[in-house]
Formats: structure tokens, C-alpha cells, sequence
């Protein structure tokens, strides 16, 4: 019977259960999308602390903090964030020895956040992964930066990511 996996739709910006796939990939779809709980310390707009319901079941905090900066404006500044924050998520991967290394790069194309994630594996080989996320802060009526995207609200360009991110 095959694996079930996790496959990003850019278009839509959403992970869907699939057939095809890899474990690799679904390992940083659910780091990197899934909302780890706020530090106790944080109060959300909303009151809620979110986090994953399988982190009481593992020990382990699962997920990222992406979303506490969903609603922020779309800036040089949120993209930073927004990256080191997808970085931190994937951690895991290098300290069990999935990779050798991660590494998050991203832009803003209109109103998605497009990040690519290169995880090279122990034994050199580098695998790439780019997903696009639609930016709340955008949905809500924050105007977007022209980042010379095609003018189209929710499309992603995934052709240019090789040559603008990874460069």
C-alpha cells in the first residue's frame, strides 16, 4: 500500500492529502505550515495560542510561528522575519541528521510570500522545494508592493524562483 503525503498547491496556497510525494517534503510542509502554539508569553490578536493538537502527543513542538506574522504588512523587513522564521521550523531536519544542511530564501510576487527551501541531504544531494503562500495582511486591504509580479493577486510565478531566489 503507498505512503500518503502532504502536496503544496501555490495556486491556492494550501497543503492537500496526495498519493505522490516525498517524506522529505511533507516534513517541511508540515514545519513550516503548521502553527506551532504562541510562547506563553504572547497574547494573539484573537486570544488564541493555536499549536498543533500531535504536540502533546510527541514531546516535541511541531510547526512554525509563521502565522503570528501572517497579518503583518508586506515589507523587506516581514519577509525577514518571515524566512528566519521558516528557517528556525526546519532545524530539526539538520539536528536528526536528515540534512546536511536547509536553507530558506523568499520574495514577496504581489500578494504571495514564495519561499524555497534547498535541503541538502548527508550524502550531498540538494533537493529544492517552493511553495507560495496568499499574505493575510494582504487579503485584509494592505496595499502591495510592486515586486514585479504579473499584477495577478494570488498567481506565483514558481518558473523564476530557481533564478531570482536561488540565484
Amino acid at each position: 500500500m503507498p505512503d500518503i503525503f502532504l502536496a503544496w498547491n501555490n495556486a491556492t496556497g494550501t497543503a492537500d492529502w496526495s498519493a505522490t510525494g516525498t517524506d522529505l517534503e511533507t516534513a517541511i510542509i508540515l514545519s513550516v505550515f503548521t502553527d506551532a502554539a504562541a510562547a506563553p508569553d504572547v497574547v494573539p490578536p484573537d486570544g488564541d495560542p493555536r499549536g498543533w493538537w500531535a504536540t502533546a502527543y510527541s514531546g516535541t513542538e511541531i510547526g512554525s510561528q509563521l502565522w503570528q506574522l501572517e497579518r503583518g504588512v508586506v515589507s523587506a523587513a516581514t519577509l525577514a522575519q518571515a524566512i528566519g522564521t521558516a528557517q528556525a521550523s526546519l532545524q530539526w531536519l539538520i539536528d536528526n541528521n536528515v540534512a546536511a544542511s536547509v536553507t530558506v530564501t523568499g520574495q514577496w510576487q504581489g500578494a504571495m510570500l514564495a519561499l524555497a527551501v534547498a535541503v541538502t541531504e548527508p550524502d550531498g544531494t540538494v533537493k529544492q522545494f517552493n511553495y507560495g503562500w496568499a499574505w493575510d495582511a494582504v487579503l485584509a486591504g494592505s496595499a502591495v508592493p510592486d515586486a514585479g509580479s504579473t499584477g495577478a493577486l494570488f498567481e506565483l510565478d514558481v518558473s523564476s524562483l530557481d533564478e531570482d531566489i536561488i540565484g
